[in-house]
């Protein structure tokens, strides 16, 4: 698989199924209106990246104190790592949302200093 945009689309498909995968094990059946994992990276290097991972429940609470689960992490640096060479405009973090019924989305962040947000950890 040497084409970057399909390694990064493996990539985040791979990310997608462990984010339902830990949600699913973290609310044991409970109901769940959508899971995230916010990732924003810092520098040049896949070795810092801010990230975090939430659930929001259909009572309107989040679940805001859940670790990234390591396979995870090994899966976003390798995502940041592939980042330069797939679009011409170039990313800075990627928001992957996870709905009950599997489905997923993702947005990419092109603002280089999206790190930077004081907020980013307050939501």
């Amino acid at each position: 698989m040497d084409d970057p945009i399909i390694r990064l689309q493996s990539l985040l498909d791979r990310i997608a199924q462990v984010i339902l995968a830990a949600t699913s094990e973290e609310m044991r059946g409970q109901p769940w209106v959508l899971a995230y994992l916010d990732v924003r990276g810092q520098g040049t290097t896949s070795q810092s990246l801010l990230q975090k991972y939430r659930i929001n429940r259909t009572d309107g609470t989040t679940i805001d104190t859940l670790d990234v689960p390591d396979d995870l992490m090994l899966l976003l640096r390798e995502a940041f790592d592939l980042k330069d060479a797939v679009l011409s405009n170039k990313w800075h973090g990627v928001l992957i949302t996870a709905f009950p019924d599997r489905q997923c989305e993702v947005k990419f962040d092109y603002d280089p200093n999206c790190a930077k947000d004081k907020a980013f950890f307050l939501t």
